[in-house]
């Protein structure tokens, strides 16, 4: 046996006290090679700290797979009953912007373990450290804050909420196919109101990072959005916050502006907020402050100073009361996967789809809908239904088909002088309500797919229906509830009534709480809700489906102008190795934003109807940009510069470079190629000599279309010989760009390259396409020297000759 120096990294005797190698105090990790479980066999330290480490593994029986083991030294039996109880939770988180839990267990030595989703890629904190002054575009972060807010809103919401406690950029990885995952090594914990946690100062979390009850206990959702909004701090300023010890003692928080002056004041607005000393300030939810920072519910913006709160607070207070507690910490590295709420599996995109469109845009686009009803609305309810609770047990829901009489009245016919159920005025909600004669009273409720495949095991509840002080409809008590069955229905017997429906587990505009639905003896009312289908698809230049790309679907709203806007995000995941990836949602109008590609994006495009029992088809088809660099011997250049520019107009209309967004270099073909949406680009090329062919514009690419680019470039070479024919070496040889002077003459410009002779009396260079001015020191300057593409131009500083 050995164990691993959480120094080094080095393998050691497991009786050693301190590390052979660098004299580290050795704290009992496992050795390299170590086999847990018969499967995971340990191969190197991630992280360690004063009560746990976390490993990179190798899951033998899947290939084998990268894995992280995260290991909790406290041993006792409260930490291994804690243990079960958060593992147990945290192996059925499941979001696309947190790692998965796949695995738990306890050794025999009482030490607990868990198995995640290894997360390759660059965390936040490097990413920083590559950039200028260490900030990160504004645009960027907020994209990134979007995600990771959608991750706490998910953990939050739970019904054992998770608070992570220890969000940092160091947490925040981008993996290399662009997805945004926070990770953890240590400290999160299971919240439960009332109950108050303590960790010791040293684990309490991050400097800078964590807010002041983390080191006085007491934390809660709120602690993990003083982080984050510490963590958007670093990541736009490029410095760490001030310690929120010294922010509770007096100190300020320097203004985000102050340190970046090209900072939104809306988003300095939501950092001040989020990072309040008082968690009372601060916002109260995740989904508040990812709202805040979308400008749809702006922050007041509180002064920058705070005041000095009560001595417990201070810095050394804190410390004191951080040595007296104990702190129970598990690591949750890990939640991820895709959300994805697909019961159907995928189908291939349709091969009927075509980018017949003329312009490159639209070509970009193939959608198609369904034909809708002459009236459509768009004002289904907003929030998805509240997740089911735990039926009582007074509770009776009867999973079987509506009793039929003698002579049944077929569904889809009400039944003369029957109850009228209340029909949704919203044309695209899909539902049907009808009463049919039955021997049992009661409410019967079918939910379908959009071909008409039964939705099996929908929960739905029925509820008492009441009135407000207004006489509007609300929800009462629940009386029963239940799921659908395996004929995608359910029904409850009833006495007669008015009541409450609530249909949960639907994804999109849910169709959530409903009211006015009648029982009369001796009759049923059947509630027929039909899903729509959203296919969305990404092909590349040829035609292939792109897989991994995700995808992701928003509720449509408007702004203040009317104009659609992306609202809060329903449901995301990736396409499949067809390249696409299918969402069933309920009837409205939706936002579909497709990430992974680059380009002009296609972005958050708006006013994809989803229709009940129809099928919408969304698919954008990539073109193809490739830059090629030969020489004057027409061979390839590598390693040449190439960077791709979205290209803007200045005031006059011209055209002019906007960011780039591409850059790499060429391979040993002298090429570089890049899938990228239809759009019209600029296109540099580094490294050139000469009229460098530089910042050229009107690149068009087209969907389904491949565009290539190759620059020859010719040379000059000029040689040197003495009156007896042999070579001049070391003789000064400078080209200059040529110019004109008013009077259409041509004049030497700015000097491009200049060389000695070698010993052959020659020197050459590999230039762009132009005509140049050669200067040879003690022979004279020489005008309109031509160099063409693919040849070579030689000069003795007298004469000029093409070859």
């Amino acid at each position: 046996m050995s164990q691993m120096c959480p120094n080094c990294g080095r393998d050691n005797r497991d009786t050693g006290k301190f590390c052979a190698f660098c004299n580290a105090q050795l704290m009992g990790l496992l050795g390299t090679n170590t086999m847990l479980q018969r499967r995971y066999q340990i191969v190197g330290l991630l992280g360690c700290g004063g009560m746990g480490a976390v490993y990179l593994a190798q899951d033998q029986r899947l290939g084998p797979k990268k894995v992280a083991v995260k290991e909790n030294f406290d041993t006792s039996q409260q930490a291994q009953q804690q243990f079960q109880f958060e593992a147990h939770i945290l192996a059925n988180l499941d979001h696309l912007n947190l790692p998965k839990v796949t695995d738990h267990f306890i050794e025999p030595s009482g030490r607990q373990y868990l198995v995640m989703e290894y997360v390759e890629g660059e965390d936040l904190e490097s990413m920083c450290q590559r950039h200028p002054r260490g900030q990160l575009p504004e645009k960027s972060v907020l994209g990134l804050a979007d995600a990771l807010l959608d991750a706490l809103i998910y953990l939050h919401t739970q019904p054992n909420p998770v608070i992570h406690r220890d969000v940092k950029p160091a947490n925040i990885k981008i993996t290399p196919q662009g997805k945004v995952k926070l990770v953890d090594f240590g400290i999160a914990k299971i919240y439960r109101p009332g109950q108050v946690t303590y960790t010791g100062a040293r684990a309490a979390g991050s400097p800078g990072f964590a807010p002041v009850e983390q080191y006085v206990g007491g934390t809660d959702a709120r602690s993990d959005i003083y982080s984050l909004g510490a963590t958007l701090y670093c990541l736009l300023t490029g410095q760490v916050p001030p310690e929120s010890a010294a922010l509770a003692s007096g100190q300020p928080l320097p203004p985000p502006r102050k340190l970046r002056p090209d900072l939104s004041q809306q988003t300095q607005a939501v950092i001040f907020r989020a990072m309040a000393v008082n968690a009372a300030q601060r916002f109260q939810t995740a989904r508040e402050m990812r709202q805040a920072l979308k400008g749809m519910a702006p922050p007041p913006i509180p002064p920058p100073a705070v005041a000095r709160p009560a001595k417990k607070a201070r810095p050394w207070a804190l410390l004191g009361c951080g040595a007296l507690v104990v702190g129970i910490v598990l690591c949750v590295a890990g939640y991820l996967a895709v959300q994805t709420l697909l019961p159907t599996p995928t189908p291939p995109l349709p091969t009927s789809l075509a980018a017949t469109a003329t312009s490159p845009a639209a070509a970009a686009l193939v959608t198609e809908t369904p034909v809708l009803p002459t009236a459509v609305s768009a004002t289904a309810t907003e929030a998805p239904p509240s997740p089911p609770t735990e039926a009582s047990p007074t509770e009776t829901p009867v999973s079987t088909p509506i009793p039929a009489t003698d002579t049944p009245v077929p569904t889809d016919t009400p039944v003369p002088g029957g109850p009228t159920a209340t029909v949704s005025p919203d044309t695209l909600s899909g539902l049907h309500v009808s009463t049919v004669a039955s021997t049992q009273s009661g409410i019967q409720v079918e939910v379908k797919y959009a071909d008409g495949s039964p939705k099996k095991g929908s929960w739905v509840g029925v509820y008492q229906q009441k009135a407000d002080v207004s006489g509007n409809p609300v929800r009462g008590d629940r009386l029963t509830s239940g799921h659908t069955n395996e004929t995608g229905a359910v029904f409850f017997e009833l006495e007669p009534g008015t009541y409450a429906l609530e249909i949960g587990d639907l994804t999109g505009y849910s169709w959530g709480e409903e009211f006015n639905y009648t029982v009369s003896s001796g009759q049923a009312t059947v509630l027929s809700l039909a899903l729509g289908q959203l296919v969305v698809g990404v092909r590349n230049v040829e035609g292939q489906g792109s897989e991994g790309k995700w995808t992701a679907v928003y509720l449509q709203r408007s702004d203040v102008s009317g104009n659609p806007v992306q609202g809060d995000r329903v449901t995301s995941g990736y396409t499949d190795n067809t390249g696409a990836v299918v969402y069933h949602l309920t009837p409205g109008i939706y936002a579909v934003e497709i990430g992974g590609i680059v380009g002009d994006l296609w972005g958050d495009e708006t006013n994809h109807v989803v229709a009940s029992g129809g099928q919408t088809t969304i698919l954008v088809t990539l073109g193809q940009l490739t830059v090629g660099v030969k020489d004057a011997d027409d061979q390839p250049v590598s390693n040449r510069w190439i960077a791709v520019y979205f290209q803007e107009k200045d005031l006059e209309g011209n055209p002019i470079k906007g960011n780039r967004f591409l850059g790499d270099y060429t391979d040993d073909a002298g090429l570089v190629s890049w899938d990228i949406t239809a759009g019209t680009y600029a296109v540099e090329i580094g490294g050139l000599l000469g009229n460098v062919w530089g910042e050229e514009f009107d690149h068009v690419i087209n969907s389904g279309e491949t565009r290539a680019i190759v620059l020859n470039l010719g040379r000059l070479t000029v040689g040197l010989k003495d009156a007896g024919g042999k070579p001049i070496k070391g003789r000064w040889v400078a080209v200059y760009c040529q110019e004109w002077d008013v009077s259409g003459n041509p004049t030497k410009g700015d000097r491009i390259a200049g060389d000695y002779t070698d010993n052959g009396g020659l020197v050459s260079w590999d230039m762009t396409a132009g005509n140049y001015v050669v200067e040879v020191k003690d022979v004279g300057t020489l005008l309109d020297v031509p160099i063409q593409p693919g040849m070579t131009t030689f000069t003795d500083g007298i004469s000029v000759s093409e070859r």
